[in-house]
């Protein structure tokens, strides 16, 4: 809810899922690597908050540095679902599982606070 032109947040730490709760890390290579070889977790140093992997989102098309702008490409979603990974697909009727020896390009990388 706005309010003058700012955020009302006064019951923002009521709401797990909030911003600070998620650590978004963009991955700029341009080549296939196995999906588990990302970090299933991590700690902050400075902070000490552990965060566990929620997903990572997958691109399948042209490489970065030949994409123009009638190249198109897709995303694909995959996320951690306790032990195994889930892949959703818009282009496919099912999720699939997904293994951690599977290779893609990854783009973005998606952590939770524990």
């Amino acid at each position: 809810m706005q309010q003058n032109g700012n955020v009302n947040n006064e019951n923002r730490n009521n709401h797990p899922g909030r911003r600070e709760d998620i650590v978004v890390i963009g991955v700029d290579m341009d080549v296939s690597t196995a999906l588990g070889t990302f970090s299933k977790s991590f700690s902050c140093p400075k902070t000490k908050a552990v965060y566990k992997i929620l997903g990572v989102v997958e691109y399948r098309g042209p490489p970065v540095t030949r994409r123009s702008k009638s190249a198109m490409g897709h995303y694909i979603a995959i996320t951690r679902r306790q032990t195994n990974w889930v892949a959703y697909d818009d282009n496919k009727k099912k999720s699939y599982p997904v293994y951690d020896s599977t290779e893609m390009k990854v783009e973005l990388l998606f952590y939770s606070k524990l």
